[in-house]
């Protein structure tokens, strides 16, 4: 009796955390904001398509993001010619003690050798995201660089937000 009670839950469990899981692959997946070329074809009726291709406003977009729970926000600024991105110029800044996430960030964890570490590692992606983004055009198309997943993250969340007012 105990190992069917154990069996029911598990599957219970599964099915529960399967169904979850594919609730929000849906949900992500119908809030992506389309880039530079990118198409799609959503269903309109049973017989009819259409397609929505994604072009850029030449213009320069400047873009913040809140302050996270981290105390860390995001700028940045971006400049598209002739429909491609051609500067991308971005920062993290630290609102708790007022400073840029920059190369001399490191000395607030002095003592901390795994925090120095990761804050080389997010520097890292500082300074490369976005001669990534100019070279790809899409920010779909800049991978991670290993050890500067932090700035990636906030990266992403700011250029969206530049992007999307170039799209308007």
């Amino acid at each position: 009796m105990k190992r069917l009670f154990i069996a029911i839950v598990t599957v219970t469990f599964v099915l529960v955390s399967g169904c979850s899981i594919e609730s929000t692959k849906r949900t992500s997946d119908s809030t992506k904001m389309l880039e530079v070329g990118e198409t799609t074809t959503p269903v309109t009726s049973m017989n009819e398509t259409t397609t929505a291709v994604v072009t850029y406003k030449d213009g320069i977009y400047e873009a913040k993001t809140g302050v996270d729970g981290e105390g860390y926000y995001t700028q940045a600024k971006i400049e598209i010619k002739d429909g491609k991105i051609i500067s991308v110029d971005w920062k993290i800044v630290d609102d708790v003690r007022k400073r840029d996430f920059d190369d001399t960030y490191e000395e607030v964890f002095i003592g901390n050798e795994a925090c120095i570490n990761q804050s080389r590692g997010d520097m890292i992606g500082v300074n490369s995201y976005g001669p990534l983004l100019i070279e790809a055009q899409k920010l779909s198309d800049v991978d991670a660089i290993s050890g500067a997943t932090w700035s990636y993250g906030k990266f992403k969340s700011v250029i969206r937000k530049d992007l999307q007012q170039a799209a308007e």
